[in-house]
Protein backbone atom coordinates (compact mmCIF):
# COMPACT_ATOMS: atom_id res chain seq x y z
CA UNK A 1 0.00 0.00 0.00
CA UNK A 2 2.71 2.47 0.93
CA UNK A 3 4.63 2.03 -2.30
CA UNK A 4 1.53 2.86 -4.39
CA UNK A 5 0.88 5.97 -2.28
CA UNK A 6 4.55 7.04 -2.50
CA UNK A 7 4.62 6.40 -6.25
CA UNK A 8 1.41 8.39 -6.80
CA UNK A 9 2.61 11.28 -4.61
CA UNK A 10 5.98 11.50 -6.37
CA UNK A 11 4.33 11.29 -9.78
CA UNK A 12 1.88 14.08 -8.93
CA UNK A 13 4.62 16.31 -7.49
CA UNK A 14 6.77 15.76 -10.55
CA UNK A 15 3.82 16.44 -12.87
CA UNK A 16 2.88 19.66 -11.10
CA UNK A 17 6.51 20.79 -11.05
CA UNK A 18 6.79 20.21 -14.80
CA UNK A 19 3.52 22.05 -15.45
CA UNK A 20 4.57 24.95 -13.25
CA UNK A 21 7.97 25.16 -14.94
CA UNK A 22 6.53 24.99 -18.45
CA UNK A 23 3.81 27.54 -17.65
CA UNK A 24 6.27 29.94 -16.03
CA UNK A 25 8.64 29.65 -18.98
CA UNK A 26 5.82 30.28 -21.46
CA UNK A 27 4.61 33.34 -19.54
CA UNK A 28 8.18 34.71 -19.28
CA UNK A 29 8.88 34.25 -23.01
CA UNK A 30 5.56 35.78 -24.04
CA UNK A 31 5.98 38.77 -21.72
CA UNK A 32 9.55 39.30 -22.87
CA UNK A 33 8.51 39.21 -26.53
CA UNK A 34 5.77 41.79 -25.90
CA UNK A 35 8.14 44.14 -24.04
CA UNK A 36 10.85 43.87 -26.69
CA UNK A 37 8.30 44.56 -29.41
CA UNK A 38 6.97 47.63 -27.57
CA UNK A 39 10.50 48.91 -26.94
CA UNK A 40 11.43 48.49 -30.60
CA UNK A 41 8.22 50.20 -31.71
CA UNK A 42 8.98 53.16 -29.44
CA UNK A 43 12.51 53.49 -30.80
CA UNK A 44 11.23 53.23 -34.35
CA UNK A 45 8.66 55.98 -33.69
CA UNK A 46 11.32 58.29 -32.22
CA UNK A 47 13.64 57.63 -35.17
CA UNK A 48 10.84 58.41 -37.61
CA UNK A 49 10.11 61.61 -35.68
CA UNK A 50 13.73 62.67 -36.19
CA UNK A 51 13.49 61.82 -39.88
CA UNK A 52 10.37 63.94 -40.20
CA UNK A 53 12.16 66.88 -38.57
CA UNK A 54 15.11 66.80 -40.96
CA UNK A 55 15.16 68.65 -44.22
CA UNK A 56 17.70 68.70 -47.05
CA UNK A 57 17.83 72.21 -48.47
CA UNK A 58 20.37 73.01 -51.20
CA UNK A 59 22.74 70.26 -50.06
CA UNK A 60 22.48 71.42 -46.42
CA UNK A 61 20.93 69.22 -43.77
CA UNK A 62 18.62 71.07 -41.39
CA UNK A 63 17.10 69.69 -38.21
CA UNK A 64 14.09 71.76 -37.22
CA UNK A 65 12.50 71.14 -33.84
CA UNK A 66 9.00 72.44 -33.41
CA UNK A 67 9.38 73.99 -29.96
CA UNK A 68 11.85 74.45 -27.11
CA UNK A 69 11.17 71.00 -25.69
CA UNK A 70 12.70 69.68 -28.92
CA UNK A 71 9.63 67.61 -29.67
CA UNK A 72 10.22 65.26 -26.77
CA UNK A 73 13.96 64.95 -27.22
CA UNK A 74 16.54 66.14 -24.69
CA UNK A 75 14.07 66.64 -21.85
CA UNK A 76 15.56 66.65 -18.37
CA UNK A 77 13.69 63.50 -17.33
CA UNK A 78 15.12 61.36 -20.12
CA UNK A 79 18.56 61.03 -21.60
CA UNK A 80 17.95 60.73 -25.32
CA UNK A 81 20.88 60.00 -27.57
CA UNK A 82 20.79 60.63 -31.28
CA UNK A 83 23.35 61.41 -33.91
CA UNK A 84 22.75 62.20 -37.58
CA UNK A 85 25.33 61.75 -40.32
CA UNK A 86 25.35 62.63 -43.96
CA UNK A 87 25.50 59.59 -46.18
CA UNK A 88 29.19 58.92 -46.71
CA UNK A 89 30.06 62.18 -45.00
CA UNK A 90 30.66 63.85 -41.66
CA UNK A 91 28.37 64.05 -38.67
CA UNK A 92 25.59 66.63 -39.08
CA UNK A 93 23.89 66.75 -35.65
CA UNK A 94 24.21 65.10 -32.26
CA UNK A 95 22.14 65.32 -29.11
CA UNK A 96 23.28 67.48 -26.24
CA UNK A 97 23.22 64.41 -24.00
CA UNK A 98 26.13 62.89 -25.90
CA UNK A 99 29.54 63.80 -24.58
CA UNK A 100 31.78 65.86 -26.84
CA UNK A 101 33.72 63.79 -29.33
CA UNK A 102 37.26 63.11 -28.20
CA UNK A 103 40.25 62.49 -30.43
CA UNK A 104 41.83 59.05 -30.23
Amino acid sequence: MRSIQRHLTLSLILGFALLLGAGSTAIYLLTRAVFVHEFDAGLRARALALVMLTELDQDKLKLEFLDKSRAGFNQASTADFYQLWRVGGPMAYRSESLAPRTQR
